[in-house]
């Protein structure tokens, strides 16, 4: 039996920046969408949407 069901979940185990990468992407994504729970703790947003993280 295959321990992961993704083909490349042993380099998600073996690479910690690999790990760290897809953790900030989760929590960027989590703080962009309007609908999660950590939307509270986004930065403000404008009128036109979410203010830009370069701006």
């Amino acid at each position: 039996m295959q321990e992961a069901d993704e083909p490349f979940a042993s380099h998600f185990d073996t690479s910690v920046l690999r790990r760290v990468k897809s953790y900030l992407h989760f929590i960027r994504s989590s703080l962009l969408d309007p609908q999660s729970p950590l939307a509270a703790y986004s930065v403000a947003r404008t009128a036109s949407g979410v203010v830009h993280a370069a701006a």
